[in-house]
């Protein structure tokens, strides 16, 4: 029976080995590369602000000339955090972005009992609203944007109907999410597509202002 057993031991343990070998090599596939980290980033970053604030940027700064100063200004200020958080992203070498540099903050030597909670509580929370709120919310503007200027062409002499907004919003994150279920590939190719038009659409604006100020219309 010892024989038998050891015999037993000998054959699983190869065996057990190998299948934890197996799950140690199991990992999710490489999808995005470096192309596509900077599209998914610069898309981010590059909201559909960009299509609606240069009406009201210009009527409030009430020239060309003066819009491109408050857009090159405004570009300086986002600049100037976005190297604060690449800064934070190479010190801070933990996932969760924000919520990981708040908690940082506060787990520093000698902390008592109220720091530690303060900053678990802060980090919480800003999590919390964030899933719950800025980004539901984000999406659900841009979304509408996104509606209201597909359907626009089809409603000329007239103001689009609330409802065939929210319905083309609605169809369009449902699109959206299916196909980011569906694969990954193909949504990262779309965001590239997506970003190169943001591109194009911001140095069009740009182009357009430089263009005003120059004939002297500003």
């Amino acid at each position: 029976m010892d024989n038998v057993d050891e015999n037993e031991k000998v054959f699983l343990l190869p065996k057990d080995t190998a299948k934890g070998d197996k799950q140690s090599k199991e990992k999710l596939g490489k999808e995005l590369s470096l192309v596509h980290g900077v599209a998914f980033i610069a898309g981010s970053i590059i909201g559909s602000g960009i299509f609606i604030s240069p009406n009201g940027v210009i009527e409030q700064a009430g020239s060309y000339g003066m819009a491109l100063v408050t857009w090159a200004l405004g570009g300086l200020l986002a600049t100037g955090g976005g190297l604060c958080l690449c800064e934070l992203g190479n010190f801070v070498r933990k996932s969760g972005c924000e919520y990981a540099y708040i908690h940082e903050g506060f787990s520093f030597n000698n902390r008592n009992y109220f720091v530690i909670v303060l900053g678990d509580l802060l980090s919480f929370l800003f999590t919390w609203t964030s899933t719950f709120c800025i980004k539901p919310m984000s999406i659900a503007i841009i979304m509408l944007t996104f509606g209201n200027y597909v359907v626009k062409p089809f409603f000329l002499d007239c103001d689009v109907p609330t409802e065939i907004i929210k319905i083309s919003s609605v169809a369009a994150l449902g699109f959206l999410v299916i196909m980011n279920c569906y694969s990954v590939k193909l949504s990262v190719r779309v965001m590239v597509v997506l970003t190169v038009l943001k591109l194009l659409a911001a140095v069009f604006i740009v182009a357009l202002g430089i263009r005003e100020v120059a004939t002297g219309q500003c």
